[in-house]
């Protein structure tokens, strides 16, 4: 008879398959990991009405761990953008004025059409990432959009999910609500 264990037992189980034998002691799941709290936060947009955006002008929207374990990044928003309205939602480095490098423009959504209303949608896989990817830290998430090895466990960075616009949008004839929220396991 064999036993086989996920990776609640253990976080190496998972490193190389998803289907795995132990034969002897690992070590056990972090507590924050294996009983863990998932937590939100979120931010809301106020776009005044007849507000011009450039293509490639970033929104910046909030801020996450590079160790976090992402669950879901949901958008919202009413239907104001009018005309074609497409964004890239991906991670950025902080930077020390809230301005830092991309780490991967569209991680979580490409070229999404925003130009109607957005009721509530979860926009974890419309970009580089599957279901499978749901719960990893987010430099693993990265490594999947860009070079396997670029990030590690190390990394400790923060990082902020933003929406970059793919073309020029001028005609919002009206105010814009936008609002994004993440659900996530703190990784410190």
């Amino acid at each position: 008879m064999a036993i086989f264990y996920s990776d609640h037992y253990s976080p190496l189980v998972g490193e190389t398959n998803h289907f795995t034998t132990i034969n002897s002691i690992q070590p056990a799941v972090n507590v924050g990991f294996k009983h863990s709290r998932v937590r939100r936060t979120s931010c809301l947009l106020s776009v005044p009405s007849g507000q011009d955006l450039g293509s490639a002008d970033q929104i910046r929207l909030f801020d996450l761990s590079s160790n976090d374990r992402l669950i879901e990044i949901r958008t919202s928003m009413d239907g104001n953008w009018g005309g074609t309205s497409t964004f890239d939602l991906g991670l950025y480095t902080k930077g020390t004025a809230d301005d830092g490098a991309v780490v991967d423009i569209n991680l979580f959504g490409r070229a999404s059409d925003w130009q109607n209303a957005i009721a509530r949608t979860d926009d974890f896989t419309t970009g580089a990432l599957d279901t499978w990817d749901r719960g990893k830290a987010l430099w693993e998430l990265a490594n999947i959009g860009v070079a396997a090895t670029t990030y590690g466990t190390t990394t400790n960075a923060i990082w902020t999910v933003v929406a970059t616009t793919t073309q020029d949008i001028s005609d919002n004839s009206s105010a814009v609500e936008f609002m994004a929220e993440a659900f996530y396991v703190a990784g410190d």
